[in-house]
């Protein structure tokens, strides 16, 4: 099916490709000269991605340079040359090409224009494609030719698509034979062909009445399980209607229906990989169910496609999350995770999805955490690695931070029980001496007594005055020992509660600093309500814990204690 897979002349058996080329251009980064030289000598998948690259303007090629080599090889490797005319199929690429990069000057136009005429091109594949390069560039005066076109051009193809072009402009003669070149399903050969060459126009040119057709035609090749020209020109035909028209759910319909139907057979894989990039151009929101299903498929081409869909139907961040929500509810994780994480790789910009799987990494459920580690780890690449080095390190200096907290903690945990020790054995020696006194003092008392009844009065006031002395120098001195100790103690930790708190801010601060977009000025102002809630709350422990109440004097204490 040459034809319908590439713009070259069908039946032409050369793809322009020379003996022992190699592929020209790289897929991270590519050079005018490498695009150029692709579009001539490569094959179809490295020319749609060469193609690609210019049509999205990709970041460092210089396209004043690629226009030059695109004119200066049609005018002369790739020239027209009736006798033996390898390069038909580059110069397709080459005229489509021109297209797309930015003007400069009136050179592009008059060289599509030539290319247009029968005259200079013999082959009607490069006329069709110059004439669809004159419609990419809006080329003043192209109703013109196309009416031209209409007289003298003798191929369905290139005629066909101006009669699109003059109907898109409202002529209503050119409308209805494309009408009934739409409706004619009598399967008579020249019929068939007519319809062919309108789907292929469509491909290029919206128009709303025919929208309707073609997705019949394509339902038809779904529900029969026909597979044809038509039927692939119709799939890439629905893709051009535009996302605001009133046709495009019928069109997106048609496109999840072919899907659906086409993985039946893997000879349908081309099929189905267009009838996905078409999905993707539609933009409708309800079709990222069904492209979130392709993206595990065992063909590496449709996950191509449906991630690059996806793009366009959600943000990067919402598609990952809708992955990694798959993810974590799929019975087969072992299975499904290494296909998540092999389409996150096709992905044309992979930085904000690696930055919303490691913030995911840090927040939510813990099996999410894990899925989106594991997820962030299979996926592989420069910057995710970059990220969960990012991650393992500050995780360290984290897990540092807090055993040097707890050792701290631990060391003025023993220097508080031992000063609880110190503290103890000091009151008991104080109870002890004073217990020996005590009965020193009974023993000497019983033995005045006796000796002398006089004395009995005596040693009762002095017992009264020594208990004043006791309760004054001895009893009260005891009590603040014992105090200080609890003090002392609930003090530290109350502090040292407090600096892993903040610690722990500092922690999540810093690595919040490390995201590719830095906090602004309300997440600071977040961090900042959290230190003070901090500070706040040290301030309530040291206020209100029972033993510094204890220790400090009633009059302070009255109307914050019950006691």
């Amino acid at each position: 099916m040459l034809r319908a897979n590439s713009p070259i002349p069908a039946g032409t058996a050369h793809n322009g490709m020379k003996p022992g080329a190699t592929v020209m251009i790289s897929p991270v980064t590519a050079s005018a000269e490498s695009i150029v030289e692709t579009l001539i000598h490569g094959r179809q998948a490295e020319r749609m991605e060469a193609q690609r690259r210019l049509e999205q303007k990709a970041h460092g090629v210089n396209l004043d340079l690629a226009r030059q080599l695109i004119l200066e090889a049609l005018s002369g490797e790739c020239a027209p040359r009736p006798q033996d005319d390898s390069y038909a199929g580059a110069r397709c690429w080459l005229l489509s090409s021109l297209g797309l990069v930015p003007p400069a000057g009136n050179e592009p136009e008059r060289t599509l224009l030539c290319f247009v005429d029968e005259k200079h091109e013999w082959g009607a594949w490069p006329r069709y494609w110059a004439l669809q390069a004159l419609l990419h560039r809006s080329v003043p005066g192209l109703e013109k030719v196309c009416r031209d076109r209409l007289v003298k051009d003798t191929h369905i193809l290139p005629r066909f698509l101006a009669k699109a072009i003059l109907a898109a402009t409202g002529d209503q003669s050119c409308a209805q034979d494309l009408k009934h070149a739409l409706s004619d399903d009598s399967g008579d050969p020249d019929a068939e062909a007519d319809r062919w060459a309108v789907l292929r126009a469509l491909r290029f040119v919206y128009l709303p009445f025919a929208v309707e057709p073609v997705a019949e035609i394509v339902n038809a090749a779904a529900r029969k399980k026909i597979f044809s020209d038509v039927t692939f020109d119709a799939i890439v035909a629905l893709g051009n209607v535009p996302r605001d028209a009133g046709e495009a759910n019928a069109a997106a319909n048609a496109l999840i229906n072919i899907i659906t139907r086409s993985r039946e057979f893997q000879y349908w894989d081309v099929m189905r990989i267009r009838a996905i990039e078409a999905l993707g151009k539609l933009r409708m929101s309800h079709t990222a169910s069904l492209l979130l299903d392709e993206i595990t498929d065992l063909n590496p081409s449709i996950v191509k496609e449906a991630v690059l869909a996806l793009q366009q139907v959600l943000d990067t961040e919402t598609m990952t999350a809708r992955i990694l929500e798959r993810l974590v509810k799929d019975k087969d994780h072992e299975t499904t995770l290494p296909l998540y994480a092999d389409a996150l790789r096709f992905l044309t910009d992979d930085k904000p999805a690696v930055n919303w799987l490691e913030s995911a990494m840090v927040s939510g459920p813990i099996e999410t955490r894990e899925y989106a580690r594991r997820l962030l780890s299979e996926m592989g690449g420069s910057y995710a690695v970059d990220k969960l080095t990012a991650q393992a390190r500050g995780a360290e200096r984290y897990l540092q931070v807090l055993d040097d907290s707890d050792k701290r903690l631990r060391d003025m945990f023993e220097s508080t029980i031992e000063e609880g020790r110190r503290g103890f054995r000091v009151v008991t020696i104080m109870d002890v001496t004073l217990f020996i006194a005590g009965l020193i003092m009974l023993g000497l008392a019983i033995g005045l007594a006796a000796a002398d009844k006089r004395l009995i009065a005596v040693l009762t006031a002095t017992g009264g005055i020594l208990s004043a002395l006791y309760g004054r120098f001895f009893a009260k001195p005891r009590e603040q020992v014992e105090a200080s100790v609890t003090h002392l103690a609930a003090l530290k930790a109350i502090f040292l509660g407090y600096l892993r708190q903040l610690h722990q801010i500092d922690q999540t601060y810093a690595r919040r600093m490390l995201d590719e977009k830095a906090p602004d000025a309300d997440e600071t102002k977040t961090f900042t309500a959290l230190v003070e809630s901090v500070m706040d709350g040290a301030l309530v422990q040291l206020s209100t814990h029972k033993g510094i109440r204890r220790f400090r004097p009633a009059t302070e204490t009255t109307e914050e204690s019950p006691e």
